[in-house]
């Protein structure tokens, strides 16, 4: 199995995490001996259920033997947070291990803009903001992260300059959302036909 794809956050988008290959730096420190290869067979059967549609409840049991098996495999956590954001709804949960996530997978930008959905939810939008530019910056090439950021800014932040940038990168990587397409035509009208100034 080498990638699962998941509709996030009701928008119709679908968005596909893959699985990496991550040697978490932590990995060192712990003193409790791992079995890696144990958490990744949990994991690769909990992604197994999931592409079937259906057995969420065991796919979650199976991530959280994986967590017992390997406290620092970040797949394991990144999967769990989402289960736990839109599939079976547990916000604190998802959080935690949204934080783990990326503590155990620094390199992994699903893990930050999975935290940065969350933290949305929740209402935490400066760390919002946060995970989703971190999420930018270590896959530039992600639209979806783009239609995030130009969402969370114009619904939450209101910050029309930063959510037309954001929109317009979405759509330069592809992107076709009928929002940000008229975000983006509305502000490039307002500069070619700007408001008359008389008074």
């Amino acid at each position: 199995v080498d990638a699962i794809s998941l509709r996030l956050d009701g928008k119709g988008d679908t968005v596909l995490f893959q699985q990496h290959t991550v040697v978490p730096a932590v990995e060192a420190d712990s003193q409790a001996p791992k079995d890696r290869e144990g958490a990744k067979s949990e994991y690769e059967q909990a992604v197994a259920l999931l592409q079937g549609g259906k057995y969420a409840e065991e796919a979650l049991a199976r991530l959280n033997r994986a967590i017992e098996y390997d406290p620092t495999f970040g797949d394991a956590y990144l999967l769990k947070s989402y289960l736990r954001l839109e599939v079976l709804p547990q916000l604190d949960e998802a959080l935690a291990a949204g934080q783990q996530a990326v503590k155990s997978a620094p390199d992994n930008p699903d893990a930050f803009y999975t935290l940065g959905l969350v933290h949305e939810k929740m209402g935490h939008y400066k760390e919002a903001e946060e995970a989703f530019i971190q999420a930018g910056k270590l896959n530039p090439e992600d639209k979806y992260v783009y239609l995030s950021l130009g969402t969370l800014y114009e619904d939450q932040l209101n910050d029309k300059v930063k959510s037309v940038a954001a929109f317009r990168r979405y759509l330069q990587l592809g992107g076709a959302n009928a929002r940000a397409r008229l975000a983006v035509s509305q502000a490039d009208q307002a500069v070619e036909s700007p408001a008359d100034a008389s008074p």
